[in-house]
């Protein structure tokens, strides 16, 4: 016989309960009774016990099972010992990521190299025949400053007489009788007159006769006939009508600098800055040209044995040395070390047409620079000395820097953009300058005359009156102690190349092949010059004259690369290693450490939920006061209510 059915049974005892046989002790039997059970409902310690059963984090399984309370309390501390040790642990690995350190690697290489870029100047900026067309000031400054009157100067041995009277503006055109502008100032160059080399030889007989008579003795407390000891040109003094030297000079004690107010400014300062003011009005088309000149300065250049043309060099004038010229070009490529595969370069000089006094050597001015970098000429370089052969091997550094967040550098993508050169920091600085000044004078200053050209500030003038130079050298005297740093902020370039210099010289050219060099220079001058080199004796001839030899020493160059000192990679396996070592964690732990938190939380939003809805259907009791009607209807009690709904059950046990 087939087994009834679940609802079958429940039929038959309602049947039952209904006649008046209701067994209230029947009870079904499992199998009978097959309506599925309902899951307990979670609660925090249920979650809290099954995670402690099933988490592979050390030491919480032990806290759970342990049945002595002292031993609990020892897995206890010991997991909370251990998560305070891998806090601190990973706080320290953290704080060190987190620094972004860098390390520096340098690395040794060997390839062909691109050859850099080579600006030359003659250290003399205007040449002596040209004189005349630097106008009056800068003609007046010349002669005050040249040899004939600082001889002078220092034979003056009158107490009374003070600074000899040559020294003011144009007195030395009166008592020399030179004219201006044909080189009479050069007191020791060819291009003296024959009267004023005639009066320079008598005055020096009467010197010298006058220094051989016997001198008398002063008397005691007399003070004249002293001789006073001077220093080097401090008592010579040149009229300065420099502007921004004397509003320099009145704003030193705006500005924290202890020596500019203790030491007063030397003469050849003075003068120096003089030159400058008078040397930036003069137009820079006329200033090129009455500087030395590629023709006449270049006797021969060459690269790898092959001649370079004048087109390949670029005029690029200085405040300080006049006309340089540089020479960059793309398909110079050195394949070979030595001087056979670099550039080599012979210099006329012409220091004949120096300002003796102002030029006080002869030789030339040489810097070596990555390609399309602003030439340093003031800030950088090496002096060459005339009548030598110099011989200048390189090596090549190049430096890549990290940028941010491991440092700060610039990549000089925009600045190439905007102005056609390569980034360097100076070159940053400088248009940094510019712009302040432009900013806040409404003018640019004459003095950074090609700085202006290269950073394209055309739209303004020069600044020219009182309140404008002040202007200017507030700006400059700020930037130079820093008050503009934060408006203006320039970082290294995040890619950069610098050469190395080896310099060894010798004497050149020989006796013998000066002449030869004399009579190449005489095909390509004037008969006057021509005569005036062949009349030179061998020493004075090699001093017109350099040989430069430019090369790499060696194909192997240095690449300094910065690194990170800590990788992202290392960061997370050292993170991994603190956790294992402390908890014994893994990153499967991590994820059980997670769901734990899910489902304590989805307890507690249960929980409030629950209670949310009791409140909703079950509304608080009222008090006894209440006039409410009761649950049960007629007012029975809730038994006598049973029994009329179930029947008198007790009558099923024979009461």
């Amino acid at each position: 016989m087939e087994s009834a059915t679940w609802g079958q049974k429940v039929a038959r005892r309602l049947s039952t309960s209904l006649s008046g046989s209701y067994d209230p002790h029947y009870k079904m039997s499992k199998s009978e009774n097959s309506e599925p059970e309902e899951e307990p409902k979670k609660t925090a310690k249920s979650v809290s016990a099954e995670f402690a059963d099933m988490t592979s984090m050390m030491g919480v399984n032990y806290i759970h099972h342990s049945r002595r309370l002292w031993a609990k309390g020892f897995w206890l501390f010991i997991v909370l010992g251990g998560c305070g040790a891998m806090i601190f642990h990973l706080y320290y690995l953290c704080s060190v990521f987190f620094a972004f350190p860098k390390q520096t690697k340098i690395v040794l290489g060997f390839d062909s190299l691109r050859f850099p870029a080579v600006t030359v100047c003659n250290i003399n900026p205007i040449r002596g025949s040209k004189l005349a067309e630097s106008g009056p000031l800068m003609q007046t400054l010349m002669q005050n400053t040249n040899t004939t009157n600082l001889i002078r100067f220092f034979n003056e041995t009158d107490l009374g007489n003070g600074n000899p009277a040559a020294t003011q503006p144009g007195s030395t055109q009166a008592q020399s009788g030179s004219t201006p502008g044909t080189g009479s100032t050069l007191a020791s160059g060819p291009g003296s007159t024959q009267a004023s080399r005639t009066r320079s030889t008598q005055a020096s007989r009467t010197r010298s006769t006058q220094a051989s008579r016997p001198q008398s003795s002063p008397p005691p407390g007399s003070s004249t006939g002293k001789r006073r000891r001077k220093r080097y040109l401090d008592d010579f003094t040149v009229n300065v009508t420099n502007s921004y030297l004397n509003i320099s000079d009145s704003l030193r004690d705006d500005y924290n600098d202890d020596w500019e107010r203790a030491s007063p400014r030397t003469t050849e300062s003075r003068i120096e800055h003089e030159f400058e003011d008078l040397y930036s009005k003069i137009p820079r088309g006329k200033r090129i040209q009455i500087g030395h000149q590629l023709k006449d300065f270049m006797v021969k250049s060459s690269f790898s044995g092959r001649t370079i043309k004048s087109n390949n060099y670029i005029v690029h004038p200085s405040m300080t040395y006049g006309n340089c010229f540089t020479l960059q070009y793309p398909d110079f490529v050195s394949r070979k070390s030595g001087p056979v595969d670099g550039v080599e370069m012979v210099l006329f000089l012409e220091n004949y047409e120096y300002l003796r006094g102002w030029t006080n050597g002869n030789g030339a001015h040489l810097v070596v620079h990555d390609r399309s970098t602003v030439p340093l000429v003031e800030q950088d370089g090496v002096a060459i000395s005339g009548g030598t052969e110099t011989f200048i091997g390189l090596k090549r550094v190049n430096i890549e820097r990290l940028h941010t967040p491991y440092g700060l550098c610039d990549d000089g993508t925009e600045f190439r953009s905007r102005f056609n050169i390569t980034y360097t920091r100076q070159a940053c600085q400088d248009y940094c300058l510019v712009r302040f000044i432009v900013d806040s004078c409404g003018c640019y200053d004459g003095r950074q005359g090609e700085i202006n050209m290269i950073f394209r500030i055309s739209d303004v003038r020069d600044c020219k009156t009182q309140t404008e130079i002040q202007c200017v050298i507030k700006i400059e005297k700020d930037f130079e102690f820093g008050r503009l740093s934060s408006q203006c902020t320039c970082y290294s370039p995040c890619v950069e190349s610098l050469f190395e210099k080896s310099i060894s010289s010798r004497q050149w050219p020989s006796v013998e092949y000066g002449k030869v060099l004399v009579e190449a220079i005489c095909a390509r001058s004037d008969a006057e010059h021509c005569r005036k080199l062949r009349e030179y004796d061998g020493f004075r001839l090699s001093q017109n004259f350099i040989k430069l030899n430019i090369f790499y020493e060696d194909l192997n160059y240095e690449n300094i690369t910065e690194e990170a000192d800590y990788a992202e990679a290392q960061f997370l396996s050292d993170i991994g290693g603190t956790l294992g070592l402390w908890i014994g964690l893994s990153v499967i732990s991590i994820f059980e450490i997670g769901q734990f938190f899910v489902e304590i939380m989805g307890v507690c939003f249960a929980r409030c939920g629950a209670s949310t809805d009791s409140r909703r259907t079950n509304p608080r009791v009222r008090s006894e006061t209440s006039t409410s009607k009761p649950r049960y209807p007629d007012y029975q009690t809730r038994s006598d209510y049973a029994r009329s709904q179930n029947g008198d059950y007790r009558a099923s046990y024979g009461h």
